[in-house]
């Protein structure tokens, strides 16, 4: 299954291809990124992000100590790759855009807790954080 950051890495060579620089922003660039994001909502590439976050917040979640490890290391990845997609596709101008991508930041630079009950509640904040970077992002598409 691809990941997001090899999703990334087709936005930036299809900017490339259409003879943009990989980080300017021209009209037809960027409705060329909007159409290429727009297509992976409906892609497998954000599947395993959604099935995530059923993990951490579905109705019956319950991440035992093992699984907390695992996921919230994924969800790291999971925003990381987010976040640089926000601004590859320059989609700070959309509402709450700049307060997702800032929270995003913050808990990416916090240092993983150790101990379980505090490992947990990162790794639902970091699962709420992707969410809502998700819907930011997803706007438009909906």
């Amino acid at each position: 299954m691809p990941s997001l950051s090899a999703a990334l890495g087709s936005l930036r060579l299809l900017r490339q291809q259409e003879g943009q620089p990989a980080s300017g922003a021209s009209s037809r660039g960027q409705r060329l990124l909007d159409q290429v994001l727009a297509g992976l909502w409906g892609l497998r590439v954000l599947d395993a992000v959604y099935d995530d976050i059923k993990a951490v917040l579905g109705e019956h979640a319950d991440p035992g100590a093992a699984d907390v490890e695992v996921l919230t290391r994924r969800f790291r990845e999971h925003l990381a790759q987010l976040v640089a997609i926000s601004r590859q596709c320059h989609f700070q101008h959309r509402r709450g855009a700049q307060t997702a991508a800032g929270r995003a930041h913050i808990l990416l630079e916090d240092v993983t807790p150790t101990d379980f009950g505090p490992a947990q509640t990162y790794l639902r904040r970091l699962a709420l954080n992707t969410l809502g970077l998700l819907d930011v992002l997803d706007e438009d598409e909906r």
